[in-house]
């Protein structure tokens, strides 16, 4: 991550926004994520279990 945020800035003074910015879009990305993998939602079990094959 930090590569592609020195792409990014234009300047070193920069760097500390685009950072910022570019934790946030981790960070929604991730939770994004979380919520649509079965398995974090708890589906993947019960799914397992109705299904053995």
């Amino acid at each position: 991550m930090p590569t592609f945020v020195s792409l990014v800035a234009k300047d070193t003074s920069e760097l500390p926004s685009t950072l910022a910015i570019f934790v946030g879009a981790i960070s929604v990305v991730f939770l994004v994520g979380a919520f649509i993998v079965p398995e974090t939602l708890g589906k993947l079990e019960s799914a397992a279990a109705r299904n053995p094959s």
